[in-house]
């Protein structure tokens, strides 16, 4: 009692608000989300497996274009990199667009 007369709380009863307050930004969402939320949770979740695989891929192909044994052996093998970052690179960019959507989406729901 002396504790919170003068503003100070033991450390268990701060623990215990935090919970209180985090079960109830918990119940203040829904408990089911409707098929079409679920939807947009899969595709997300989709999205981010997809990112670190385009982001390991392109960090593969830069260090294969840094190589500079690479221009020895003529212009084929880095146009072909070339274009085969380019895509990954749209990709990338068209993923992280539609990730950002669906979370705005998701967001609105709640």
């Amino acid at each position: 009692m002396w504790l919170r007369s003068r503003g100070g709380e033991p450390k268990a009863d701060a623990a215990a608000k935090a919970a209180t307050a985090t079960s109830a930004a918990s119940k203040s969402t829904p408990a089911r989300d409707t098929p079409a939320q679920r939807q947009l949770r899969k595709r997300v979740a989709q999205i981010d497996a997809r990112l670190p695989q385009l982001q390991a891929d392109l960090a593969a192909i830069e260090l294969r274009l840094a190589a500079p044994d690479l221009y020895a052996k003529g212009p084929d093998e880095a146009t072909r990199l070339g274009q085969q970052q380019l895509a990954l690179r749209k990709e990338s960019e068209t993923l992280e667009a539609e990730w950002l959507q669906l979370y705005d989406a998701l967001q609105t729901t709640y």
